[in-house]
């Protein structure tokens, strides 16, 4: 298969992609590089024929894209669609996030590629023999509950940084209100007439 993957054609295209991330991809890939989620290997800027997905896990055949306001124009859905098509072919499974998810919810995308990457994960493991086998069906237990313990533990992860910045956005209303400076509304729906200075809050 490796004449439709990462084909030597498609290094340069590759390559500047590669250069010139967007910021959101930026914020995605230093949450995802180094098997930071579950152990597990993506690779950006991966190509497929002669497209190129975002980000890519070939142990699972999970591909990530990132949309932002080029894929809504006049003709963007369509040629999603037959990209993802064509992609899909090949057994590759795409899930799609919005800029601003990434944006505001970082924890909320890397919840749902954490479920993706547990369910591949589980899905590509060989059911259990129904006779004898008694060895290799402890190692297929153990493999599922492995994978089942590894995502508990993202999630309460993913829970304790959700405490974090909510206790963060309310020390910097109560040291804004303090500074007497609201004016105008924020995203938690306070009014700030300027970003408030906030120590971390631990």
């Amino acid at each position: 298969m490796t004449e439709f993957f990462n084909r030597t054609s498609e290094k340069a295209k590759r390559q500047e992609l590669r250069n010139n991330m967007p910021p959101v991809e930026v914020i995605l890939w230093s949450r995802l590089k180094g098997r930071q989620l579950l152990e597990c290997k993506f690779r950006r800027q991966y190509s497929v024929g002669a497209f190129v997905i975002d980000f890519y896990s070939p142990e699972i055949k999970l591909g990530i894209e990132l949309d932002g306001d080029s894929h809504f124009r006049e003709g963007g859905p369509e040629c999603d669609r037959e990209r993802q098509e064509y992609i899909e072919s090949f057994g590759i499974k795409i899930i799609r996030f919005l800029n601003p998810e990434v944006y505001d919810n970082l924890d909320g995308v890397l919840e749902v590629i954490a479920r993706e990457i547990t369910g591949r994960r589980a899905g590509r493991t060989p059911c259990p023999p129904s006779k004898g086998g008694r060895r290799y069906e402890h190692r297929w237990h153990q493999t599922v509950d492995r994978s089942r313990s590894e995502l508990a533990t993202f999630l309460r992860e993913a829970e304790r940084n959700r405490e974090h910045w909510i206790r963060f956005a309310k020390a910097c209303e109560m040291e804004s209100r303090r500074a007497g400076n609201i004016t105008r509304e924020n995203k938690w729906g306070t009014q700030y007439s300027a970003p408030p200075r906030c120590s971390r809050v631990r």
